[in-house]
């Protein structure tokens, strides 16, 4: 049986690098290995216990096996990365990690060779961006849809400027409108429910600042020997970010109580609510 009758993604071109890339890093993920494998990584899979003699107790004996056992399961899932590199890569590719037998070697040592160049990997997914936001067109929906968490993989590889999460996914929203209203309109309302809430925030904090002002002012008022060396009035949301020092000796009790407001308006007016805790997550389960 020839490999591609597994579908799996072949590296024989320069051109096959980033869905072949994808497919290794999926596989990386999915088996939980990620830090051994990691290019930017340090971290090794090695066994470092040291077997105990006969003599040790039980409960010794019974560790080093669980931690051994441990050990080969991890080794096994690396393995299988391993060796669906060397199944996937060409014979003449096989060449830039000759000698290399760690999988952060051999992904190293191929995104050194074969990997193009950054210009045309930046055009290859704006490229890509610019064919999905069109809609499936001739595409299959699955595949059409397959392609979106790809597209989003790659912007944050390569660092794409002006191409985040969050625009690819307000792209892949909009794209649907076509190909499933229920979906888009769906969307849109929970778009609208974020903005609604971001200005109840705003709106709040305002309110709250025209309150606390009115308090401290009476204190000040009531009590002038207790009184801010200062103006009374709150921070805004574009003072200093630096927290007042009201644990400070000469700090009178309206001063205390006027930076502590401070600090709860601006915790307040940082409240940030989000379509999503992971915006690509769109791209993924709510179809």
């Amino acid at each position: 049986m020839l490999i591609n009758d597994h579908n799996l993604d072949m590296l024989n071109a320069r051109e096959d690098w980033t869905n072949w890339i994808n497919s290794i890093e999926d596989l990386v993920v999915r088996n939980d290995v990620w830090n051994y494998c990691d290019p930017e990584g340090i971290e090794n899979l090695v066994f470092t216990a040291t077997k105990p003699s006969d003599s040790a107790s039980k409960d010794t004996i019974q560790k080093y096996h669980s931690l051994q056992a441990i050990y080969e399961s991890e080794k096994k899932k690396y393995d299988k990365v391993s060796d669906r590199i060397d199944l996937t890569v060409c014979q003449e590719f096989k060449q830039h990690y000759l000698g290399i037998h760690d999988v952060r070697g051999k992904l190293i040592a191929l995104a050194d060779s074969i990997q193009p160049i950054a210009k045309d990997q930046n055009q290859n997914v704006r490229t890509e961006f610019g064919s999905l936001k069109k809609g499936p067109g001739s595409t299959s929906l699955d595949k059409w849809l397959s392609r979106w968490p790809t597209l989003v993989s790659n912007a944050k590889r390569y660092k794409i400027e002006n191409l985040s999460e969050s625009q690819i996914c307000d792209a892949f929203i909009e794209a649907s409108r076509e190909v499933n209203p229920p979906f888009y309109n769906y969307m849109k309302s929970k778009e609208a429910q974020v903005e609604n809430e971001k200005n109840l925030i705003k709106e709040a904090a305002k309110i709250m600042k025209k309150i606390s002002n009115a308090f401290l002012t009476a204190l000040n008022e009531i009590n002038p020997d207790h009184a801010s060396n200062g103006s009374i009035t709150v921070a805004s949301s574009a003072d200093s970010e630096e927290d007042e020092n009201d644990q400070n000796d000469d700090a009178t009790i309206v001063q205390k109580a006027q930076n502590t407001t401070n600090r709860a308006l601006r915790t307040f007016r940082k409240l940030n609510p989000t379509l999503f805790e992971h915006k690509p997550y769109c791209t993924k389960y709510h179809w």
